[in-house]
């Protein structure tokens, strides 16, 4: 009975951790499939929807550190309740006042939201499970939850899309009325760690560890050329996806007929197809198989499906042309961890993924940028047939790191 007890005891702040993630996804997903069409629909044009999100990747970027350095000194628990109570104010205010100024808002406090959120809890996790006598292995952890994060969004996508039937600004209100709900529950079973009274001077050094960062990944990034080639291939990458994340839902409502439950069940495939092609991956990987030559099957996979997509009107064979493309682009992600796994010193492996990160959404936010300007001018299709080959440019990214790796 002691042992069972004990047991339990020592898995407490997973099990908050395992809950209160699953309820923080699942809130923030029933914007996913519907979030660009409700933009859209609101009188914002192709541009316009593009600099919304162009924001958030901005103040993410920007954010993640300082915002981290603040957990740590108030405490885990409040920087977390307070994502919670910004979550409660930015998913309200969005559908308020229909405009870019509002949006813009809106949108610049759910990421600050999720930047205090987003290190703070896994932190909290690990400092109070191991105080409780956790001695798993905290990967199993992180690894579970990412399962139970992704059945979260699928399920929350879905519902959104349901919600939205009823009114395209529902999914917001019911993401703020969610948030009160996380926000309660985190009080009430979080354990405390209050720290210090946050200041500017206790937060400035945060300012200067993100650029310490960006310096250090740099300098070692330029001294290690397959590193270089592989950050910027990623970042040439998160920039190419960028019309096909922003205007799938506009396209595929347009072509169902403003039906817009559908588009929960096509974002929960496109999940589905995802995880298969990063599961393939793995199975490559094991199986010896070049990195350079899985990244090369993949965009092989993508170009000639996206320009389906973007060819045709006939919904099946959008359909299937999109499905196709998000297989290939499953591919991807598992590589470019892969490559700096296998390249990176163990002591600098975190830095180098900081910044292979602040890279991507460097390139997502440019992507944005441009991108939205050519489908503004030119239409959703034009933007999908010019990533398309800019995919195919990524290719001698990997082939130039792999001759660097042939001749280390």
């Amino acid at each position: 009975m002691r042992q069972t007890y004990q047991n339990v005891k020592e898995k407490e702040a997973i099990a908050v951790f395992y809950t209160g993630n699953f309820l923080i996804d699942f809130t923030d997903s029933l914007t996913f499939a519907v979030y660009v069409v409700f933009l859209y629909k609101s009188g914002l044009d192709l541009l316009q929807v593009n600099l919304i999100n162009m924001l958030f990747m901005i103040a993410i970027v920007f954010l993640q550190v300082p915002t981290g350095a603040i957990a740590d000194l108030i405490g885990r628990k409040k920087a977390v309740l307070f994502a919670s109570l910004l979550a409660i104010v930015g998913y309200t205010l969005y559908p308020v006042y229909r405009n870019v100024y509002n949006f813009a808002i809106a949108e610049l406090i759910i990421a600050i939201s999720m930047s205090f959120s987003s290190g703070a809890f896994e932190a909290w996790m690990v400092e109070n499970s191991t105080k409780q006598g956790f001695k798993g292995k905290f990967d199993l952890v992180f690894s579970k939850n990412n399962i139970y994060a992704k059945v979260a969004t699928i399920v929350g996508g879905l519902s959104g899309a349901y919600l939205a039937t009823v009114d395209l600004a529902m999914p917001f209100y019911v993401g703020g009325f969610l948030s009160i709900l996380v926000f309660t529950f985190l009080y009430i079973y979080m354990v405390d760690d209050s720290r210090e009274l946050v200041t500017f001077r206790k937060i400035k050094p945060a300012f200067s560890k993100l650029i310490k960062i960006s310096k250090d990944a740099i300098s070692y990034s330029v001294s290690h050329k397959v590193i270089i080639w592989v950050v910027l291939g990623g970042a040439l990458i998160a920039f190419a996806c960028q019309p096909l994340n922003m205007y799938w839902g506009i396209k595929f409502n347009d072509i169902l007929s403003d039906r817009i439950y559908l588009l929960g069940w096509i974002w929960a495939v496109i999940a589905v197809f995802s995880l298969f092609g990063a599961q393939l991956t793995k199975y490559l990987i094991e199986k010896n198989k070049n990195y350079s030559q899985i990244m090369t099957i993949s965009i092989l996979i993508t170009v000639p499906s996206v320009l389906i997509a973007a060819g045709s009107s006939l919904a099946a064979t959008v359909f299937a042309g999109f499905m196709i493309h998000e297989f290939g682009r499953g591919l991807l992600s598992p590589i470019q961890r892969a490559y700096i796994n296998d390249q990176a010193e163990e002591s600098k492996r975190a830095t180098i993924f900081s910044f292979d990160s602040m890279s991507s959404a460097a390139g997502s936010a440019i992507g944005l940028l441009v991108f939205g300007l050519i489908a503004k001018a030119y239409g959703i299709n034009v933007s999908w047939i010019i990533a398309a080959f800019v995919f195919l440019l990524v290719i001698p990214f990997y082939k130039k790191a792999d001759s660097f790796i042939a001749k280390s």
